[in-house]
């Protein structure tokens, strides 16, 4: 009698999660294909591009202060 009470609740746990995972997968399909979640995707590949740019423009002062360091130097 209690491997047979054992065997219903185990199966029954196995569908719980198995319910849980396909509707997670759905709630996920939906908000992919979401405007917001568009929205903030756009948003973050915006900060990501800004934040190269800077990165970039950052290493070209550097580069700028240290040729006119070295320029600074030849003439002393």
């Amino acid at each position: 009698m209690n491997a047979d009470l054992y065997a219903v609740l185990a199966s029954g746990v196995v569908g719980g999660i198995i319910s849980a995972i396909a509707s997670g997968i759905v709630e996920y399909k939906k908000l992919k294909d979401s405007e917001a979640y568009q929205a903030e995707k756009d948003e973050r590949e915006q900060i990501e591009f800004y934040r190269q740019k800077w990165l970039e423009d950052e290493d070209q002062i550097d580069k700028l202060r240290d040729e006119l360091r070295t320029l600074k130097d030849k003439e002393k």
